[in-house]
């Protein structure tokens, strides 16, 4: 036996063709042929494992970097035990990082722009615009909590492709941080913020120009947002590939399932926030007219 190449005593898979390769020496998959130099490191490589060496806020962002830098990191994780509690706890975090920053985000607009749309409601209906907003960001929670959990049709296609229990929590376990470029979601908005305040278009532009103004920034944000969502789904689609070695056939109905997964979850959520502002409201006026 190679020294260089020592038994593999963990269950490890090809991520290739799922096979297990637990007692193996060599370099290469006896099933497939594929190449397995890189799996030799048993200790994950994901940097939130490591925040307490490194500390809490750059293992969170070294995190969110591992996911967004190259999309081959993450799947490869499929290769190394991973520990669902610190992805449960990451996961936490990144939901409190993104309401906490947008709750901030709606304050300071409010305080340094007098004028503008929220500190005028602010001014006319401050219940109101206090319980609108709660609702709103409980609207935003429920949808980041339904979302980021790992999707039940991981569940359903191990049964039904008889893959490995571990594997099977393995990916579980990573598309948990597979939502991790959900944090720009904040840097988004400060950007718009930045940007808006900071060249606001009746200092420097002419009156025509504003709606051109706004409408880039509106499709500016939008790409951004849609961006960080595809990211997130091309990370869930390749553990699905790697993981439960799915057919095209498979794939295209595991992404089209979480896809609607997500537009269903956040038609349900956001049309219950009118309702119950619409509720809220008609209560308000019945009680002050």
């Amino acid at each position: 036996m190679n020294q260089s190449d020592p038994t593999i005593q963990i269950d490890l898979f090809c991520l290739d063709c799922g096979y297990n390769l637990r007692g193996l020496t060599g370099n290469q998959c006896p099933e497939c042929g594929h190449d397995i130099a890189y799996i030799r490191t048993h200790e994950t490589k994901i940097p939130w494992t490591h925040r307490r060496e490194i500390g809490w806020f750059l293992a969170f962002w070294k995190t969110v970097y591992f996911v967004l830098l190259s999309k081959r990191r993450l799947w490869e994780e499929l290769c190394r035990p991973v520990d669902s509690s610190d992805a449960r706890i990451f996961r936490r975090v990144t939901l409190v990082w993104i309401e906490g920053m947008i709750l901030l985000l709606a304050s300071v607009w409010a305080w340094i722009d007098p004028q503008g749309l929220l500190a005028q409601c602010w001014k006319m209906e401050p219940h109101l615009t206090v319980i609108g907003f709660l609702t709103l960001l409980l609207g935003l929670l429920a949808f980041f909590i339904t979302t980021t959990r790992p999707p039940r049709s991981f569940s359903r296609y191990c049964r039904s492709h008889e893959t490995p229990a571990e594997l099977c929590h393995r990916a579980m376990t990573l598309s948990i941080y597979a939502a991790a470029p959900l944090a720009w979601l904040p840097v988004v908005g400060w950007l718009t913020f930045v940007i808006v305040w900071t060249f606001p278009a009746d200092r420097l532009l002419v009156s025509m120009w504003r709606p051109v103004t706004s409408l880039g920034m509106v499709f500016l944000d939008a790409y951004l947002v849609l961006r960080i969502f595809s990211r997130w789904g091309i990370d869930l689609t390749l553990l699905a590939r790697h993981a439960l070695q799915l057919t095209p056939g498979d794939l295209w109905a595991f992404r089209i399932g979480f896809l609607l997964a997500w537009f269903a979850t956040a038609a349900a959520i956001f049309f219950l926030i009118p309702l119950v502002l619409l509720y809220f409201t008609i209560i308000y006026l019945s009680l002050t007219g």
